[in-house]
């Protein structure tokens, strides 16, 4: 937020001559504590001046909040923390090791519905896992898939990559 001050004002509020704040703005003096306090306790976002870097000040909930959580005995402040943790959404990472062949298949899929890459893979993983597994799609909430090679959920998905290749493959060379 712009506060509509020139260096006068500026220099009037932080205690200084103009020719003081002409010279801070020049970095040919660098402001003090009092200057900055004063500066800052008029709406200036010191962190701004500092480091170009926007404070991003609480609302006014998490202002309440913060004070209630201060007020807190230690038993209290770990069910809270484990509370908001709880409420966090999850997201569980693994590897998938694709042939080229797979990963120039999910690239063209992906820029053909302007998605990334990762995504794309993503949904495949799922939706064939889905497949082999005899579940229902699931908006949501996934859990952690395990790909790995020796795993028959890795060979299944393996599997229908490679058949969606050599399919992709054979309709490419009949063009």
């Amino acid at each position: 937020m712009r506060l509509g001050l020139n260096q006068t004002d500026f220099a009037e509020i932080g205690g200084v001559q103009k020719d003081g704040q002409v010279k801070y703005e020049a970095d040919k003096r660098e402001p003090g504590t009092a200057y900055m306090t004063a500066i800052a306790a008029a709406g200036v976002d010191v962190l701004y001046v500092l480091t170009g870097v926007i404070s991003d000040p609480a609302s006014e909930d998490e202002v309440e909040l913060l004070s209630g959580y201060r007020d807190l005995d230690e038993r209290s402040k770990a069910s809270v923390l484990g509370m908001i943790d709880s409420l966090r959404p999850r997201r569980h990472f693994f590897s998938v090791n694709l042939s080229d062949e797979d990963l120039e298949l999910f690239t063209k899929r992906a820029e053909k519905e302007g998605v990334p890459v990762e995504v794309m893979v993503r949904k495949m993983i799922v939706a064939n896992t889905e497949k082999v597994l005899g579940l229902p799609p699931r908006p949501s909430g996934r859990t952690k898939i395990d790909t790995a090679a020796g795993s028959e959920i890795g060979k299944s998905v393996r599997t229908n990559m490679t058949a969606i290749a050599e399919v992709k493959k054979k309709k490419d060379s009949g063009k």
